[in-house]
């Protein structure tokens, strides 16, 4: 056909209409086709998006007599050259590029022009824009099996319309764009890229003169009937009209009926908040939303699902989106969003807001909240609540985010985006809120009339004019220094600065030791890494921290858990530098340092490595030959090995077979409490894994909506690691892993106890009064075999110590979700760890790092010191 054809390459008329020529009955008499296959089948497409080799396509609307279809195709992809032997079909591109295909030339379509083919026209669309194109179809009568290909460059000519097998009813691959009801529509906007379409239900000639004022491009006839004054139609079901055709005989215009129209914008400044909201975050590369669902933050939602560039996931609960939102950050260093509603539902992110505070992960919140003018209140007076589902969270939240405040003013909306994406990610990161009200969500703004941020209103970060000083003073410290150690943190992979890291290491040849939110900064064959330090440590770590002369630590805030509540006995001899980028971190006073940075890690590291080259060589062989010494000679199943009998699985034995079968690429997202500790204890870390935790609140109960922010930010694999608490909390969760058939494999540390490190606490202390512990049998898999019967779900059980590689082996097997329960014995002990010593006078004193349970003895400790002991008493100082 395309030999016979004259080309043209035309975009002069707005809408080209194009009838039935010889060549196209030539064509179709050409084309071979069953005929039975083209009969009306009356599927519903309104609940899924098909699948095309050149993009996707889905229902937006449908009535009796017409159907209306969004298309997506790629760059430099086509659609079959076809024909409809019943129906008429109009095209509109919304957003890009298309050139449009007939047998009478090419044409060029941009966004506000359209085609529109008559029955038994062969046309096809390609897309030659870099972000592809958008393109409204319109087909008039519906029957969407009416099809006949002639020429396919994906092999479909002999085949109809796409089967059940490319129906995708898995909405979040697509993030679909909601199926408009025709009962029960409103008038209703949509925007594709610059262009906006609206959907109008017009029952008089006042009303349709009302709804075409103003600007706009195309006009699209849906339903009924627009004719003179004589009843010539001028407007049939399917047609289109320009503006400017429409003006010419705008006096002629006569309705008889209601009518159904749909109003094209090429170019629409005009848009919902939540809509701008959805398109601000976008432009600033931020795509992935967490929310649930609630009528006051509906108009947020809606914009969200709709936006086909977006990945969003309905959540739940609240604590699940937080926890997700957390993991995927955590994992990517992006920054997420979490949309929630007032009330209960913005109550119910706390736990999860904690989190990311604490543990400095950046995150938007934005809640909906009751209507502006019921917050509009005096400010004296102090009412509780006035509307339903209202709550003051901003002043709730405050304490625990970077930034947090009610946006009051539809104008101010970019303003206060930019300011609370700025806080988020700027200097110590953190959570940002914003609370919206629902008739500020749902008005219409004009993008060009927004004001933004003329200057930041938080601190700007900016070192201090001695850093280069400093960096001399630490080059000088490092040469009269015999036993150096550097303590890596989490600062360092929030400021992007792990290579910066690696390579001052090897320069230095300085043991190098992480914190537990760093524990997955270096893998366990790294040059001079030798593990991690703190009161559930390990053994041999806490020895080369409590005897070094010199510590330098970077981006690792020095918490009790790592220094021991006996701080004043942290690495006691040692001269400290501490370099953090929160200055507060500085000032704390259960960590003396005797010089204090306040740096980025990533600019302190740089600036370090300008000096490498002018490095004398260093020599701490005897020091690095001890810190090699205490790694053998104490490794974790020292102590471990320990706290189990022969046939009972021992919790660090099955970290350990875990971690030796697990790829490098792995990601392990590990709940808090006990779990935690025997993760940070056994599990030796591959070069590329990644551990992604909350060790700041230790949660019990992150793991699994950790692992959906995880998968959704990956795509890989997920290794979720829990107790039964932390899995009894989530069994919705589970539920969503299992819909969305995510490859999230959790292991379920199962005892009869259902928290470890509370009847551990109570046995030692109290005298095994067991109080609340929940004594059970942990987690019967019956329970999941709802799950199992209608999804894929692999179940299975450890419960002997010989099992444990070859059962993981098979769990770890299978694409989809998996569970597993490993069975544990009753009683579990964390070793080694600090532990109290109950004094007379009821004060409980914590141990020195390097004094470890299961004690070693005096003697032995006295050898392994390099400083001297502390009596106790020089505890107590």
């Amino acid at each position: 056909m395309s030999g016979e054809k004259k080309l043209k390459y035309s975009s002069d008329i707005i809408i080209r209409k194009a009838e039935p020529s010889p060549h196209d009955h030539i064509l179709l008499n050409k084309t071979i086709f069953d005929k039975s296959q083209l009969s009306n089948d009356f599927f519903d497409y309104s609940k899924g998006v098909v699948r095309k080799p050149w993009g996707y396509e889905y229902l937006i609307y449908q009535n009796d007599t017409v159907a209306v279809w969004i298309l997506y195709i790629q760059k430099d992809y086509q659609t079959s050259l076809h024909a409809h032997l019943s129906k008429k079909t109009s095209i509109t591109v919304l957003s890009g590029k298309a050139v449009c295909s007939t047998a009478e030339g090419e044409y060029l379509r941009e966004a506000g022009k359209g085609m529109v083919y008559g029955n038994n026209v062969f046309h096809r669309t390609k897309s030659i824009s870099d972000n592809g194109t958008f393109v409204m179809e319109i087909e008039t009568p519906v029957n969407k099996r009416d099809l006949v290909r002639a020429v396919d460059d994906y092999g479909r000519e002999k085949l109809g319309y796409e089967g059940l097998s490319n129906l995708s009813i898995n909405l979040h691959n697509y993030n679909y764009i909601s199926f408009i009801d025709s009962n029960i529509y409103y008038n209703i906007k949509k925007r594709f890229g610059p262009s906006g379409i609206e959907l109008h239900k017009i029952d008089c000639l006042e009303s349709f003169t009302k709804h075409t004022q103003g600007d706009w491009d195309l006009i699209v006839l849906l339903k009924g009937e627009i004719t003179d004054r004589v009843g010539k139609v001028l407007l049939g079901v399917g047609d289109s009209i320009s503006r400017k055709e429409f003006l010419g005989q705008k006096h002629l215009i006569q309705l008889r009926e209601p009518i159904e129209i749909i109003i094209v914008k090429k170019s629409d400044l005009t848009l919902r908040l939540s809509d701008f909201i959805v398109s601000f975050l976008k432009k600033r590369g931020i795509k992935n939303f967490f929310f649930v669902v609630d009528t006051i933050n509906a108009h947020l939602v809606d914009a969200i699902v709709r936006d086909t560039d977006l990945q969003s996931l309905c959540c739940s609960t609240e604590n699940t989106a937080m926890l997700a939102g957390e993991a995927y950050t955590k994992l990517t260093g992006k920054l997420a969003v979490v949309v929630v509603s007032s009330g209960s539902s913005a109550m119910n992110t706390l736990t999860g807001l904690a989190n990311t505070w604490i543990d400095s992960t950046p995150l938007l919140i934005i809640s909906a909240q009751s209507r502006s003018s019921n917050l509009d209140m005096p400010a004296n007076q102090k009412i509780r609540q006035l509307a339903n589902k209202e709550i003051d969270i901003v002043n709730i939240v405050r304490p625990i985010t970077k930034y947090a405040k009610v946006v009051s003013e539809a104008s101010c909306i970019k303003e206060d985006l930019e300011q609370a994406i700025t806080s988020a990610l700027e200097g110590r990161q953190g959570p940002a809120w914003l609370d919206i009200p629902i008739d500020i969500l749902g008005t219409n703004i004009d993008e060009s009339e927004l004001s933004s941020l003329k200057q930041n209103k938080s601190a700007i970060y900016k070192f201090s004019n001695n850093l280069q000083d400093n960096i001399k003073r630490i080059l000088d410290l490092l040469q009269s220094s015999s036993r150096p150690v550097i303590l890596a943190g989490y600062g360092v992979r929030a400021a992007k600065a792990e290579q910066e890291l690696y390579r001052l290491i090897r320069s230095l040849s300085v043991p190098l030791l992480v914190s537990r939110r760093g524990i997955d900064l270096v893998p366990e064959d790294f040059t001079n890494y030798f593990g991690c330090p703190g009161t559930y440590g390990q053994r041999s770590a806490n020895f080369i921290i409590q005897n070094c002369d010199l510590l330098i630590t970077i981006g690792a805030r020095l918490s009790l858990p790592l220094v021991g509540r006996t701080y004043k006995a942290f690495a006691r001899k040692a001269f400290k530098i501490l370099i953090d980028i929160d200055p507060d971190e500085l000032k704390k006073p259960t960590v003396h340092a005797d010089l204090q940075i306040n740096a980025d890690a990533k600019e302190f590291l740089n600036e370090m490595g300008q000096y490498l080259n002018q490095l004398k060589s260093f020599q701490y062989d005897a020091w690095i030959s001890k810190c090699q010494y205490w790694k053998k000679k104490y490794p974790p199943h020292h102590d471990y090995n320990l706290a189990t009998k022969d046939y009972e699985i021992n919790p660090y034995h099955f970290v350990e077979a875990l971690s030796g079968l697990l790829s490098k690429d792995a990601i392990i997202v590990v709940d808090g409490g006990s779990t935690l500790d025997y993760v940070m204890q056994a599990f030796k870390v591959k070069k590329g894994q990644r551990i992604i935790s909350s060790p700041g609140l230790e949660y019990q109960g992150f793991s699994i909506p950790g692992a959906l922010g995880a998968s959704l930010g990956s795509g890989k694999e997920i290794i979720c690691l829990c107790e039964n608490n932390g899995f009894q909390k989530n069994i919705d969760s589970l539920k969503t892993i299992c819909e969305l058939e995510l490859p999230v494999k959790i292991f379920i540390l199962s005892s009869r106890n259902s928290n470890h490190n509370v009847q551990q606490l109570q046995s030692i202390y109290f005298g095994k009064r067991f109080t609340g512990l929940n004594y059970k049998k942990g987690n019967d898999l019956s329970e999941l075999l709802f799950l199992n019967k209608k999804r894929k779900l692999v179940m299975d059980s450890i419960q002997k110590p010989n099992q444990l590689k070859s059962k993981i082996k098979k769990l770890l097997a299978p694409d989809g979700p998996a569970i597993c329960t490993v069975e544990l014995p009753d009683y579990c002990e964390t070793v080694p760890r600090i532990t109290l010593t109950v004094r007379q006078d009821g004060r409980w004193i914590a141990k020195p790092l390097e004094d470890m349970y299961p004690f070693l003895g005096q003697r032995e400790l006295k050898k392994n010191m390099f400083v001297n002991l502390l009596e106790e008493d020089m505890v107590l100082e």
